[in-house]
């Protein structure tokens, strides 16, 4: 039974890898959509700070009033086991009122106390989230709702009475929503004015502007600060709107690397994208500015000769005419179409089906597109792909390059890199060389003169002087008592 099992096996190996169209120095793997152009706006937002002191006080003093009758109510200050819920919102609504005080206050540290501000521009939005006719109004909405409690009512009537029990906790309920959303709204508010003074477009506001006419529809738009200034009753920024202008979506190639070896983009670019006017190849680069997240790329012609062996599919003219460079690749890349590359010759690529497990034995790099699970082990590390719905069978892609393509591309490389070695090893003798030279001069001048000074010295004698003092002798007799006697 295992002998029939194994003859099954093998004889389904050749089905299980089935062979199909070939690739060559670059393997096409979907489409790539990048920016080709940014374009700017410039939009005045007017945040809105319609409060005052007087008002922010008149505010705080009516709340601390209703506070203060909650807290008075007869039947529970007479039971304070009934109604805890109105009673700990009474709580959170002291707290609010604390903040809300303390959170205008800041907001009026914004706002200029005499600089009336100018009538918007046409590219503008209004940003309002308080004003002093809110706080009218929620005051008025409070008592109103208070106003619906009677004194007059027991203990006994809140809890026989269903209406009137329902009553007083709206009341309270009410009082701390109103006071929790007037809050929340300051907050917002003042972190909104922290980030735009401080030059940081806030969250909140991203995408407020839609539907304004002057910038119309905008996608993956990205804003910037420039200037805030503070009025009376708000404070004005001029932001920079920047969205992408461009877009285009092209064929991406990949190059395909043989031992190491891969195909380059003149300034050493690793993507590759059909021409969206023919096809002819280009050269992607990729980078993201420094001012925005946004990925930006650039196309760039390949050399003339090379563009068109590549569109002729002449590997000779490509080897020759193309820029080839020594890179270490992935060991293997998952491609668009979910198939894999496999580019380490040293790699070992197991396949698992339901008949089984099977290592492939065939050169790299190949293309294997996996309907059983793939496992690639490279370095010490192993990766596993799992099957996809869209093939049923093992398909195996082998590259169409020769082999005495590849040993020319091999050769080349090779070459260039002995040439550069012995270009970079030439300088450094020539220099050796002329500096031996200059120290030769030199020492040949430093020794011709010291030959000509001995020689100059050896054409005038020697004569010794003594140290004997000659006294010469004066004029006439010298008299007897002026000689010395022995």
């Amino acid at each position: 039974m295992k002998i029939s099992k194994i003859c099954l096996f093998w004889l389904l190996l050749p089905l299980l890898f089935k062979e199909h169209a070939t690739f060559e120095f670059l393997i096409e793997s979907g489409t790539v959509s990048f920016i080709s152009n940014m374009k700017m706006k410039e939009l005045t937002l007017d945040i809105n700070v319609d409060l005052t002191k007087e008002s922010i006080d008149t505010f705080t003093k009516a709340c601390e009033d209703i506070s203060a009758a909650m807290l008075k109510y007869p039947p529970l200050v007479a039971d304070t086991t009934i109604h805890l819920g109105a009673q700990r919102s009474l709580s959170k609504s002291t707290e609010y009122i604390s903040d809300i005080s303390d959170i205008g206050k800041a907001l009026l540290k914004y706002i200029s106390p005499t600089i009336i501000a100018a009538t918007n521009p046409d590219c503008s939005f209004t940003y309002k989230l308080v004003s002093q006719a809110d706080l009218t109004t929620i005051v008025a909405v409070v008592k109103a709702e208070w106003a619906k409690v009677l004194n007059t009512w027991t203990v006994n009537d809140l809890k026989m009475d269903h209406d009137k029990s329902s009553t007083v906790d709206h009341a309270f309920l009410t009082f701390e929503y109103e006071l929790k959303d007037l809050q929340l709204k300051l907050v917002t508010l003042l972190n909104t004015l922290d980030s735009l003074t401080s030059g940081i477009y806030p969250p909140n506001l991203q995408g407020m502007y839609y539907g304004i006419s002057c910038l119309g529809v905008l996608k993956k738009d990205e804003v910037f600060v420039k200037t805030c200034q503070s009025y009376t009753q708000s404070v004005k920024c001029l932001v920079e709107v920047w969205y992408p202008e461009n877009t285009q979506s092209l064929p991406l190639y990949i190059p395909v690397n043989y031992e190491g070896i891969q195909l380059m983009g003149p300034n050493n670019e690793q993507q590759f994208v059909k021409s969206p006017l023919g096809s002819h190849y280009q050269a992607l680069n990729c980078h993201t500015l420094s001012k925005f997240s946004h990925t930006v790329c650039q196309l760039h012609r390949l050399e003339q000769n090379c563009e068109s062996s590549l569109v002729s599919r002449d590997l000779g003219r490509i080897v020759k005419t193309c820029k080839f460079s020594k890179i270490k690749p992935p060991s293997s890349i998952r491609l668009a179409d979910n198939s894999i590359l496999i580019q380490d010759k040293l790699a070992k690529v197991k396949v698992t089906g339901s008949i089984g497990s099977t290592q492939v034995m065939t050169r790299a790099p190949y293309q294997v597109h996996n309907a059983a699970e793939v496992s690639v082990e490279s370095e010490g590390l192993t990766i596993t792909y799992v099957d996809t719905v869209s093939t049923r069978e093992v398909k195996i892609t082998n590259s169409s390059v020769p082999l005495f393509i590849l040993q020319g591309l091999f050769d080349k490389i090779k070459y260039a890199g002995l040439w550069k070695d012995l270009v970079t090893a030439s300088i450094f003798d020539y220099s050796l060389l002329g500096l031996q030279i200059v120290v030769g001069i030199l020492f040949a001048i430093v020794f011709r003169l010291i030959v000509i000074l001995q020689r100059h010295t050896a054409s005038k004698p020697w004569r010794t002087r003594s140290n004997t003092r000659i006294i010469r002798r004066p004029p006439g007799n010298i008299p007897m008592r002026n000689m010395n006697i022995f």
